[in-house]
């Protein structure tokens, strides 16, 4: 049974034309985030996480029944899968074929799941992606219309939000902890190096993941300026694990106030993306 952990709205509730107002889902295996986007004014109207989800066919009418925003599924909606499938692939080198077999090499084969790609033209790759075919089912015969998308190009896309420095010496990373995994990106003068997800099993692990980034790119700790996204306050033991190796840890924050408390890098990563969608 799904639970629904996390319920942030605005208290003011009118009337509205479809096309003022967008839904972003925000999806993972067993955690899903819906934000409710009042196009207008660029700012979200409402927030819930849903978590301990264990079978999406069975558990996705519960989701429905608790929700104050899945009931709009007339607005366009906005799908981003995190799923750990997926494979960034220089633009002039993309082929579906190529690379679903390549995918297939990395993570073995996955039954019952469907590919997309979403074209990076700034960055010159795309990124491929696979998805559970069941939640294709689910979406398409629930909103009128969606769009679905890997959680890997929006993590990509934050990247302009966040100027290196200039001394050639250090590198740029973002982390994303979303549901029981961290998504990790990391650029060196302008060059995108990696972008990875790993699961999260103690909080020490997440340090782990980024020291072996850096490892493999042969950059010290000390030369990375990470920002972080998702629902980890910074007292957290995840969040202090990081800062005990990392010296540059900053909270993003997109400069939109959201819910009296909530830390603005809760939900940076949502917002930065819909504030400037064209």
């Amino acid at each position: 049974m799904p639970t629904l952990s996390f319920n942030i709205r605005s208290p003011h509730s009118e009337a509205f034309e479809a096309e003022t107002k967008m839904i972003f889902l925000e999806c993972s295996i067993h955690h899903c985030t819906v934000m409710l986007w009042n196009k207008q004014k660029s700012e979200p109207e409402a927030v819930e996480v849903f978590s301990d989800i264990k079978d999406w066919e069975i558990d996705w009418e519960a989701m429905v029944k608790q929700s104050s925003i899945l009931g709009y599924k007339h607005l366009k909606t906005l799908v981003f899968y995190g799923f750990p499938r997926f494979l960034p692939v220089p633009s002039v080198l993309f082929s579906p074929t190529i690379a679903n077999n390549q995918l297939k090499v990395i993570a073995g084969d996955a039954p019952a799941w469907h590919y997309g790609a979403d074209v990076m033209v700034e960055e010159g790759i795309v990124m491929y992606w696979e998805a559970p075919m069941a939640l294709r089912r689910i979406f398409s015969g629930y909103f009128q219309q969606w769009q679905a998308n890997s959680l890997a190009t929006l993590l990509i896309s934050l990247r302009k939000y966040h100027p290196e420095k200039t001394d050639e010496s250090s590198a740029l990373g973002l982390f994303l902890l979303s549901g029981n995994e961290i998504w990790l990106a990391l650029w060196k003068e302008e060059k995108m190096l990696i972008v990875q997800n790993y699961r999260i099993d103690e909080p020490t692990s997440i340090s782990y993941h980024m020291l072996n980034v850096c490892n493999q790119w042969n950059i010290s700790p000390g030369q990375v300026h990470w920002y972080g996204y998702g629902m980890m306050e910074q007292d957290a033991p995840m969040w202090l694990a990081v800062d005990k190796f990392f010296g540059g840890v900053e909270p993003a924050n997109p400069g939109i106030p959201f819910g009296k408390g909530i830390p603005p890098h809760y939900f940076a990563h949502h917002i930065q993306y819909l504030a400037h969608l064209k």
